[in-house]
C-alpha cells in the first residue's frame, strides 16, 4: 500500500474521564500521505493545509493515534514520540484497518484557523453564527422554563440578547489573544444614544468579480442572510410574547437595532475589517499590486502561480509564505524554501543557472520527488537540494542550497548539448538552413562560452529541421484545401494537383502548379514576351524538384510567372508544365513571337518542339561554355568564346571564331558543334527586344527560394508565394523615387554606349541615313526612321547602339525618344500595380471533397546526401580557401614536378623512410608465410586422423568440412 486516508483532528485537547482518553473540541481535516519515508516530521508538515501555525508552535505539537484491536474488543490511545512509532502505526493501519487512521493534533493556544481562502473563511463564520443561535434559543428556552407564567417583555430580551452577543465577542477575541474590557451600563447608556450619529463602513469588495467596485454597509440595514434568518427567529418569540406595545417600544428598537450592529461589527472582526470610517479617498483597490525589486524571481499572492481550482471549477488562491521561482526574471537566484512547480521546473532552471554562469552542473539524483546537483569541479563545494513537499498544494522547494563557488568558468560545460544548441539557435537555423558548422561554433563559443564539436552542431541543425518537419506533417493530405483556398483568395488563379497514377491502392500526390492571378496580369501588363526555364531540387526528406518560369519586367530584374513541385525532370513534367503555362500567359500560334531560354535540361528540348514550336528556344550560354571547357581549359579561351557568344551579326560571330582557331583549332570545331544558333546572338530573331546570352534570372530565382527547399509542398509553395506578394509590393513603390523617364538599370546601360560613342565619326546623307565608323578599320550604317543599325545591337535589345547615338546627337535630339517603350517607368508601373492577395491560416481554409493524398515514397540515395550543387572548374570558391585542384606541384627538395618533397626520391629522409617500409612489409610477409604454413601442417595433421581413425563414409564430409583434401 502506498498511500494512507488519514483524518487528522485540530484545535481540540486530550481529556481522561477516567476509562479512556478522549478527543475534546477542535475540526477535522482529511487527506493522504505516502507510505514511503513517513515520518513525525511529514505528518506535521501535512497540518499545515489546515493551520496557520509558527515552526515552534509546529514543533511542540503533539500527535496520537487512536489503536482499535476489534479481536479484543479494545481502543487505547498512542503518543507518536519518533519514527519507530509512525513505523508500527503504519504496519498495523495497512493490516488491520485497511490504510485509514484517525491522527489527533494537540498545538499550543496560540495557533488559528487558516484563512487560505475566502470559502474556508465562510465556513468558520457560518459555524460561529450557528453556534451562536443555538446557543441564544437555549438561553431563551431555559428563562421560559424558569418562570412559565411570567411573560418577558420586549425590552427584557433585547437586553438578554445584547449580553448574548458581548459574550460572544469576548470569547472570540480571548481565541485570538486579544482581551477587551467588559462592557458595563455606562458604555450601554453612552452608546446607546449615539447609534444615530454612527457612520457607515466603506470597504474594498471580497470577491475578484467585484474588483474595483466600493461596497457601502449602512448600520441601519439588516446584514446577511444567516443574520435575516437569526433576527426572524427572535420577531417570531417576540410577537408571541410581547403581548400589547407599550411605551418603551422605541427603546426596544433602538436595542434591536443595536444588537444587529453588534453582530455586523463581530463578523467584520472575524474577517479582519475596520470598525471606523474609512474616507474613500484612502481605499486601496485590490487589483493594485506593491512594487516588486526589478529582476526578482518571486511571484507575490495574486500570480498566476498562486491560484488553485476546486471541485466546483472556482478559482481560489493558494498563498504560501515562501518564494516562487520566476522563470522570466534575469538574474536566476536560489534560496532554501523556494517553491517550483515540479522537479522537471527546477532542473531545467538549474540546467539555465549552469548555462548562464559557465559551471557544469552534475545531477546525482534526478527523480521525480527529489533532485540532488552537485557542481562538477572536484574541489568545489556548490550544490542544491530539492524535494517535494507532502502538501495540498504539493510544491517542489530548495531544501539544501550551498552557494559558494571555489571553480572556474568551464569551457567544456557538458550542460551545452544539441538539444540546448538547436533551441537557442533555432530560428537562426530555421531562416539559413545552409549556416555552416564553423560560423555556428564561433557562436556557440561566444554566447556559451564552450568549445563544442562539429558533431554537435551537425545534430543540433538536425533537430532542427527534423522539428520543422514534424510541424509540417500531414501537408500533403491538406494540397487540394490549399487548392481551394488559393482559387478563393486570388480569383482567375490556375492551381492544379496530380496524384500519381501508378499507385491505385491509396491517392499519392505528384504534382502541383500554381500560377496567381496578379502574377499572370503583372506579366501581360508590360513585360516582355522572354520567359526563362529552370528547375532546381528540393532538400527536404521527400524528394523532387521544383519548376519555375521567370519573366523580365522593364527594368530588367526577374518577375516570377509560376512555379510548380513535381517527381523529378523529365518529359512528362515539363510537358505538363508547359501545357498549362501556354494558356496562362497566352502563348498562341504554337509561341509565334516569343522566346524561350533554358538550361539543356531533360526533356525539355523535345517538351518545347511539341508545345511551342514556333517559339525561339535559346540555351544558356554559361552552360555551353562549362561543356565545352572540360576539353579546353585554357583561360585564354575564356574571353575568346564569349566574344564569339556576343557576337551581334556574323561578321563579329566569324571573325572572334577566326581568333579562337588560331589558338585551337580543335576548340573552334568544338564550339561549332554545340548549335550556336541557340546560344550566339548573331542567331537571335529581332523583335524580343531582349539580347540574353543566359539564364541567370531563373538562377537568381532559385537562389532567394533556397529554404522553400527544405521543406514539405505547402510550406514550400507558401514560402515562395509570400516571397513574390512581397517583392511586387516593394517594387511597386520603388518607381516613385526615380527620375526621367528610363527604368534606372536601363539607363545605366545605355550610359555605357554614350561612353562608347566617343569614338564614332558620323556622315549624314541629309535625310534618314547615317554612315558611322568605330575606329579605324569597322563602319555601319543607321536609319533612325526604322531604327536599324547594321550591328544588329539596336534591333536585338530596342536600346540604341554607339554608332545610333552617335547620329542621334549629330541631329540634336534626345536619346528618349529612340528607345523601346518596353523599358518605361510608366510600363514599369502597369506591371507591379497587379499585387496579389493574402490567404487564410489552415484552420480557415475551405475543406475539399477530394480524397487526402498521402505524400510521395521517400528516395534514398546512396552516399551522403547533397545539399549544395556541383561548382565549375572555373567558378570561384564558396569558401575563402582556394582548391589546389589542377595545379602543377613542384618539389622542394629536388626542384621536379608532380610530386613533393615526402615522395621525392633525391630526398635522404624519404629514401631512408622508403627503406624501413620496404624491411617492414619484408618482416610483414615473412610472418604470413609462416602462419600460412603452421596452418597447413595443422590441416595435414587433421587430414591424416581423419584417414586413420574415422569411417572412410566420413572422411570425404569431414575433409570438406575442414577445407583439406
Amino acid at each position: 500500500m502506498d498511500h494512507l486516508a488519514v483524518r487528522f483532528h485540530l484545535r481540540g485537547k486530550l481529556e481522561y474521564d477516567g476509562k479512556e482518553w478522549n478527543y475534546i473540541g477542535g475540526r477535522i481535516g482529511h487527506s493522504t500521505v505516502e507510505v514511503l519515508d513517513l515520518s513525525i516530521e511529514a505528518l506535521k508538515l501535512h497540518l499545515l493545509e489546515f493551520l496557520v501555525i509558527s515552526d515552534e508552535d509546529l514543533e511542540d505539537t503533539t500527535l496520537s493515534w487512536r489503536l482499535i484491536d476489534n479481536e479484543r474488543n479494545s481502543r487505547c490511545m498512542c503518543r507518536l514520540d519518533d519514527d519507530s512509532n509512525v513505523k508500527n502505526m503504519v504496519k498495523h493501519v495497512t493490516r488491520v484497518a485497511g490504510g485509514f487512521v484517525e491522527i489527533f493534533a494537540v498545538s499550543p493556544e496560540r495557533h488559528r484557523v487558516a484563512s487560505s481562502d475566502e470559502e474556508e473563511e465562510g465556513m468558520v463564520i457560518e459555524e460561529k453564527e450557528e453556534q451562536q443561535c443555538q446557543h441564544e434559543r437555549e438561553v431563551v428556552t431555559e428563562h421560559q422554563g424558569r418562570d412559565e407564567e411570567q411573560v418577558l417583555t420586549q425590552q427584557q430580551l433585547e437586553i438578554i440578547q445584547i449580553k448574548m452577543e458581548h459574550e460572544h465577542q469576548v470569547e472570540y477575541e480571548q481565541q485570538e489573544g486579544r482581551q477587551i474590557e467588559h462592557l458595563d451600563e455606562q458604555f450601554l447608556q453612552t452608546f446607546v444614544p449615539n447609534i444615530a450619529r454612527k457612520m457607515p463602513v466603506v470597504r474594498a469588495p471580497l470577491h475578484v468579480q467585484d474588483k474595483g467596485k466600493e461596497i457601502e454597509i449602512d448600520s441601519a440595514d439588516g446584514g446577511d442572510d444567516a443574520e435575516d434568518r437569526s433576527d426572524s427567529e427572535y420577531d417570531d418569540v417576540l410577537e408571541a410574547d410581547s403581548g400589547d406595545s407599550s411605551a418603551d417600544d422605541d427603546e426596544a428598537l433602538l436595542y434591536r437595532k443595536y444588537a444587529q450592529e453588534l453582530k455586523q461589527s463581530v463578523r467584520r472582526q472575524m474577517l479582519g475589517e475596520d470598525r471606523a470610517k474609512v474616507k474613500e479617498d484612502f481605499i486601496i483597490p485590490e487589483n493594485i499590486k506593491e512594487a516588486q525589486e526589478e529582476g526578482s524571481d518571486c511571484f507575490d499572492s495574486d500570480d498566476n502561480l498562486s491560484f488553485d481550482e476546486d471541485s466546483d471549477g472556482e478559482v481560489k488562491t493558494s498563498r504560501t509564505k515562501h518564494r516562487i521561482y520566476d522563470q522570466t526574471a534575469e538574474v536566476k537566484e536560489f534560496e532554501v524554501g523556494q517553491c517550483f512547480t515540479d522537479s522537471r521546473e527546477f532542473k531545467q532552471a538549474l540546467v539555465n543557472y549552469g548555462l548562464k554562469e559557465h559551471h557544469h552542473l552534475r545531477f546525482t539524483k534526478d527523480e521525480r520527488t527529489r533532485v540532488l546537483a552537485k557542481c562538477s569541479w572536484v574541489s568545489c563545494p556548490w550544490s542544491i537540494y530539492g524535494s517535494l513537499v507532502p502538501s495540498r498544494s504539493q510544491w517542489f522547494r530548495v531544501s539544501r542550497y550551498h552557494n559558494v563557488h571555489k571553480c572556474v568558468q568551464r569551457r567544456n560545460n557538458k550542460l551545452v548539448t544539441s538539444t540546448v544548441i538547436a533551441e537557442k539557435y533555432f530560428r537562426e537555423i530555421k531562416d539559413n538552413p545552409g549556416w555552416r558548422i564553423k560560423n555556428m561554433q564561433e557562436a556557440v563559443l561566444e554566447d556559451l562560452l564552450v568549445d563544442v564539436s562539429a558533431s554537435k552542431c551537425k545534430r543540433a541543425k538536425r533537430i532542427v529541421m527534423e522539428r520543422l518537419v514534424e510541424h509540417t506533417s500531414g501537408e500533403y493530405a491538406r494540397v487540394y484545401d490549399y487548392h481551394m483556398e488559393l482559387v478563393r483568395s486570388n480569383p482567375g488563379s490556375t492551381v492544379a494537383v496530380t496524384l500519381n497514377p501508378d499507385v491505385t491502392d491509396k491517392p499519392v500526390f505528384e504534382r502541383i502548379y500554381v500560377c496567381l492571378e496578379g502574377c499572370k496580369r503583372g506579366f501581360l501588363a508590360g513585360c516582355r514576351r522572354v520567359v526563362g526555364l529552370d528547375g532546381c531540387f528540393l532538400k527536404g526528406p521527400v524528394s523532387g524538384q521544383i519548376l519555375c518560369a521567370i519573366g523580365r519586367d522593364p527594368n530588367n530584374q526577374m518577375y516570377p510567372i509560376a512555379w510548380a513541385t513535381v517527381e523529378g525532370e523529365n518529359y512528362d513534367s515539363w510537358y505538363w508544365f508547359l501545357s498549362l503555362l501556354q494558356k496562362d500567359i497566352q502563348m498562341n500560334n504554337h509561341g509565334g513571337g516569343w522566346v524561350v531560354i533554358s538550361d539543356q535540361q531533360k526533356g525539355l528540348i523535345k517538351a518545347v518542339n511539341e508545345i511551342i514550336p514556333s517559339a525561339e528556344h535559346r540555351m544558356c550560354a554559361r552552360h555551353i561554355y562549362a561543356n565545352w571547357r572540360k576539353e579546353h581549359r585554357d583561360k585564354v579561351f575564356q574571353k575568346l568564346f564569349w566574344a564569339c557568344a556576343k557576337s551581334s551579326d556574323n561578321i563579329q560571330f566569324n571573325y572572334n571564331r577566326a581568333k579562337l582557331a588560331e589558338k585551337t583549332e580543335a576548340g573552334a570545331k568544338d564550339m561549332m558543334k554545340t548549335a550556336p544558333e541557340h546560344w550566339c546572338r548573331a542567331n537571335f530573331r529581332i523583335g524580343s527586344f531582349c539580347d540574353s546570352v543566359d539564364n541567370n534570372m531563373c538562377e537568381s530565382f532559385n537562389n532567394s527560394i533556397m529554404r522553400a527547399r527544405f521543406y514539405p509542398v505547402i510550406t514550400s509553395m507558401e514560402i515562395m508565394r509570400r516571397k513574390v506578394m512581397v517583392r511586387i509590393a516593394e517594387n511597386k513603390h520603388k518607381s516613385q523615387g526615380w527620375v526621367g523617364t528610363i527604368c534606372p538599370n536601363i539607363f545605366k546601360k545605355l550610359k555605357l554606349n554614350i561612353k562608347r560613342s566617343n569614338v564614332c565619326a558620323v556622315l549624314y546623307n541629309g535625310d534618314e541615313g547615317f554612315e558611322v565608323q568605330e575606329g579605324t578599320w569597322r563602319r555601319f550604317t543607321v536609319n533612325l526612321e526604322k531604327r536599324t543599325c547594321s550591328c544588329r545591337y539596336w534591333d536585338l535589345s530596342g536600346l540604341p547602339c554607339p554608332h545610333a547615338i552617335s547620329a542621334i546627337y549629330c541631329l540634336g535630339k534626345e536619346v528618349d525618344e529612340y528607345i523601346a517603350p518596353c523599358y518605361k517607368i510608366d510600363v514599369y508601373d502597369q506591371v507591379y500595380s497587379h499585387v496579389l492577395q493574402p490567404v487564410e491560416g489552415k484552420e480557415k481554409w475551405p475543406l475539399a471533397p477530394n480524397p487526402r493524398p498521402f505524400p510521395p515514397q521517400k528516395k534514398k540515395m546512396p552516399g551522403r546526401p547533397q545539399t549544395e550543387r556541383r561548382r565549375e572548374e572555373q567558378e570561384k570558391p564558396k569558401g575563402d580557401k582556394l582548391s589546389r585542384k589542377g595545379c602543377i606541384i613542384k618539389c622542394s627538395a629536388c626542384g621536379g614536378l608532380n610530386h613533393n618533397k615526402r615522395k621525392c626520391t633525391s630526398n635522404p629522409d624519404v629514401v631512408r623512410e622508403h627503406e624501413q617500409q620496404k624491411k617492414k612489409a619484408k618482416c610483414d610477409r615473412r610472418k604470413q608465410a609462416r602462419a600460412a604454413a603452421k596452418v597447413c601442417k595443422n590441416y595435414n595433421s587433421i587430414s591424416y586422423c581423419l584417414n586413420t581413425f574415422i569411417h572412410p563414409c566420413m572422411t570425404s564430409a569431414m575433409s570438406k568440412l575442414f577445407h583439406v583434401g
